[in-house]
C-alpha cells in the first residue's frame, strides 16, 4: 500500500511538473508574440487583434503572469514558501486574475468561432470570477483546506488557455478551419476544471458556519 501511495505521489509530481512546464512555455511564447506586435500572429488572429490591441496586451500579460505564478503557489504544500511571501504572491495572482477577467470580456464578445465561442468564454469568465472571490474569501477566513481546493480549481480554469492552444495547434496540423472548431474547443478547454470542481464538491458547496483551520 505504501508503495502504491509513493508511486501515485511520483506520478502526480511528474504530471504537475509537465503541466507547469507547458504553462511557462505558453506564457513565454505569448509574451514574445505580444512584444512583436499583432503582425506576429497568423491569420485570422493577427488582423483581428490589431483592432483591439490594448485589450489583447492587458489580457495576455495578466494571464501569462498568472499562469507562471500558479505552479509556485500550488507547490507550496510540497515545497513551502515563507507565509508572508506566499500571501504576497497570492495577492498578485488574484490581482492578475481580476485584470485578465476584465480585459477578456470585450475580447470574448468578438471571439473567433462565433456565438458558441463567445458564450463559452463568458461562462468561463463567470466561473473564474466566482473562483477568484472564493479563493480570496477562504484565505481571509483562514479556511486553508477550502482555500487550497478553490485555488486549484481557479488555476485549472486558467489552464484552459493551454488546452485551447493545444487544440488549436492540433486543428492546424490537421488542416481544419479555425472557425469550424474554435467554438467546440473553447467549451472543451475548461471542462477538466469543472470535473475537478465536481469531484472536489465545489459545485454543490453549501453555506456552513466558518471553521477557522490551523495555518499551514
Amino acid at each position: 500500500m505504501t508503495t502504491l501511495k509513493a508511486g501515485r505521489r511520483w506520478l502526480l509530481a511528474i504530471a504537475f511538473g509537465y503541466a507547469s512546464l507547458q504553462a511557462w512555455v505558453l506564457s513565454g511564447q505569448s509574451l514574445h508574440l505580444i512584444w512583436q506586435g499583432p503582425g506576429a500572429f497568423s491569420p485570422p488572429f493577427g488582423p483581428k487583434y490589431a483592432g483591439e490591441w490594448p485589450w489583447v496586451v492587458g489580457h495576455a500579460v495578466s494571464a501569462c503572469l498568472l499562469l507562471s505564478l500558479g505552479p509556485l503557489l500550488l507547490a507550496r504544500w510540497q515545497f513551502p514558501l515563507a507565509r508572508g511571501r506566499h500571501a504576497r504572491l497570492g495577492k498578485l495572482y488574484l490581482g492578475c486574475a481580476a485584470v485578465a477577467i476584465f480585459t477578456g470580456l470585450p475580447l470574448s464578445s468578438r471571439a473567433e468561432g462565433g456565438l458558441g465561442a463567445t458564450l463559452s468564454f463568458y461562462t468561463l469568465s463567470a466561473w473564474w470570477a466566482w473562483a477568484t472571490w472564493r479563493a480570496y474569501q477562504t484565505a481571509r477566513s483562514r479556511q486553508w483546506a477550502k482555500h487550497q481546493l478553490w485555488v486549484r480549481f481557479h488555476y485549472a480554469l486558467a489552464f484552459s488557455a493551454v488546452w485551447l492552444r493545444i487544440g488549436l495547434g492540433t486543428a492546424a496540423y490537421l488542416d481544419l478551419e479555425v472557425e469550424q472548431v474554435a467554438g467546440g474547443l473553447a467549451w472543451a478547454s475548461w471542462q477538466p476544471a469543472m470535473i475537478y470542481a465536481w469531484k472536489g464538491g465545489l459545485l454543490s458547496e453549501r453555506k456552513q458556519p466558518a471553521v477557522v483551520e490551523p495555518a499551514v
